[in-house]
């Protein structure tokens, strides 16, 4: 839903004088709105806030504010970040981030003055900046609206996209500086530069050597070490000494801060290349370069070593986590952060002291440190001394009874009784034996099992006669369904072997009188070759007698020619 403007609506722009804030300017004075345009000094790089101003006022903004920021920014943002030791992630110091609360501050601040309705801004729809300009905005004054150009119907459907805003601002006698289309975006302020978006979107490309301004590549640093130091109080950095050079200190809280950024960006100290998580829930490619603050971070967390409790610094650390998060996310100016950066501050009551450092080639490297409030004692430390010294009574025998009793917990927890472990064979076994094999059997009975077999019960009792009960049926149950199952099956082979038996019993009577055929037959057969035999027998019998007959005869013929002779 776009805005639309009533007669004498007033309101307060966050304005760079780039492309993007210049065509919003143009875009609100034409929907009749009285736009008061805001400037914000946070040390940006080769600003010129007259030419700023001129332009705002030649493109219809009714007044210009140029806000310098600067050591409020130092002393009320970057200090305080330093004293958390804030990081986001583990790695962003949080430069974009601190930047957003003193300049959404003082657009507040300007808007009450002035009787406006509403402030804007020009962030994108897809980056934390729009989240943290509102909550700040919303936190401080509750009645301000907010107009989101980036984020209305109207002006999105008019600039799709660079060229549209560019041909817009021909259109309206807009002046801009250069037409191509940057490689990447930059964000200044005196903390840090970051760089983001067109080719850095690709989290394979390398950043080009010359888009860094703030610190030198650490291979073109001095082949030489600086060595300097870093004074605080109460975890507020209040001095900076150039040990090489020997400079007087230098204890404004703006110039100790420049020089700062000056030494590291010679000796190419503080930059990164990371993807982070947005608040927004994008990860997003940047690549930041926070020399001073890189400096102050290693500086300020020797210093704690030295001065903090060992309990404190724990506690402090979770709220170092949160007051990154905090920050990050936009709730400056939220409960939460007031109650963090009030314990932080707690923890800070005697972190005063000095730290030397030495710069090389993108290190920072801690070469001494001292505190009159230090709890660090070298008699107590030292192994060549016996006891604590004066101040302590420190036995080392002591140390044994100290060991035993913070033992006493740990046999506890390894000496516990262990859930056991009930598995589908009916065997109970503790879950630590099971673990310390590693086994894929019952230790007990050798059954191999999976996970769905195992299940797992607490210590109590009843529990676990309850779930034993519940295996038992499971269990006694299986072993119906497999009775049954294996009834079935022998019923099914007995039914099976009936039909086979008859099927024998069949064959063996088809068998049978087969034989009985052929033995039929065989005596046949027999019968038949005796009767032939008789009949040969008689043949055979009848010829002899004849030959006999037909022998007697010739020799009755024969005697009887014998005699006649």
């Amino acid at each position: 839903m776009s805005v639309k403007a009533q007669p004498g609506d007033k309101v307060v722009l966050a304005y760079s004088g780039g492309l993007d804030t210049s065509i919003i300017l143009k875009w609100l004075t034409n929907k009749g709105f009285e736009v008061i345009c805001y400037c914000a000094n946070v040390g940006q790089h080769g600003e010129d806030y007259e030419k700023v101003r001129a332009k705002a006022l030649s493109l219809g903004a009714k007044k210009v504010y140029i806000e310098d920021l600067r050591e409020e920014f130092v002393k009320h943002y970057i200090f305080e970040a330093v004293k958390s030791n804030a990081i986001y992630e583990s790695r962003y110091l949080l430069g974009t981030s601190l930047a957003r609360p003193v300049i959404a501050k003082k657009q507040v601040e300007i808007a009450q003055s002035e009787g406006a309705k509403y402030v804007a801004h020009g962030a994108t729809g897809k980056g934390n900046d729009q989240v943290r300009f509102e909550l700040c905005a919303q936190a401080l004054d509750a009645q301000l609206k907010t107009i989101a150009p980036w984020r209305d119907a109207e002006f999105i459907e008019k600039f799709k996209g660079r060229a549209d805003l560019i041909q817009y601002a021909k259109e309206q006698n807009i002046p801009i500086d250069a037409t191509p289309k940057a490689p990447y975006s930059v964000d200044e302020n005196l903390y840090h530069t970051s760089y983001e978006a067109g080719m850095l979107e690709d989290p394979m490309t390398a950043p080009m050597v010359e888009m860094f301004k703030m610190t030198v590549d650490p291979k073109d640093a001095p082949d030489a070490a600086e060595q300097i130091q870093v004074r605080f109080e109460k975890g507020i950095p209040v001095g900076v000494t150039n040990l090489t050079a020997k400079t007087p200190e230098l204890t404004g809280a703006l110039d100790l801060f420049l020089e700062l950024n000056r030494l590291a960006g010679k000796h190419g100290i503080g930059r990164i290349d990371i993807v982070e998580n947005r608040f927004v829930g994008i990860k997003s490619r940047g690549c930041y370069e926070t020399p001073g603050g890189t400096i102050l971070r290693h500086a300020h967390l020797d210093l704690e070593g030295l001065c903090m409790d060992r309990e404190v610094m724990k506690v402090r650390d979770s709220l170092s986590a949160k007051f990154a998060e905090y920050c990050y996310n936009g709730f400056w100016f939220a409960p939460e952060m007031d109650f963090v950066r009030n314990a932080v501050d707690f923890s800070q009551q005697n972190i005063t002291g000095f730290v030397n450092l030495e710069l090389y080639k993108g290190n920072v490297t801690v070469i001494g440190r001292h505190s009159d409030e230090a709890l660090y004692s070298a008699d107590l430390a030292s192994m060549d001394q016996e006891g604590g010294g004066a101040n302590f009574d420190y036995n080392p025998a002591d140390a044994q009874g100290f060991i035993r009793i913070n033992a006493t917990r740990l046999k506890a927890w390894r000496c516990r009784p262990s859930p056991r472990m009930l598995f589908s064979c009916g065997c109970v076994l503790s879950e630590r034996a099971l673990k310390a094999v590693n086994t894929k059997e019952c230790l007990v009975c050798g059954k191999s099992f999976g996970e769905q077999d195992v299940v797992t019960l607490l210590l109590d009792d009843e529990q676990y006669e309850t779930k034993q009960e519940k295996l038992l049926e499971l269990k006694a149950e299986e072993k119906r369904a497999k009775k049954n199952k294996k009834k079935a099956k022998e019923d099914k082979m007995h039914d099976k072997g009936k039909k086979n038996k008859r099927k024998l019993e069949h064959l063996g009577e088809m068998k049978d009188a087969r034989l009985s055929k052929i033995v039929k037959d065989a005596s046949e057969s027999i019968s038949k070759a005796k009767e032939k035999s008789q009949v040969f027998a008689s043949i055979f019998s009848k010829e002899k007698k004849e030959k006999a007959s037909a022998n007697d005869l010739l020799m009755t013929i024969g005697g009887m020619r014998y005699t006649l002779s």
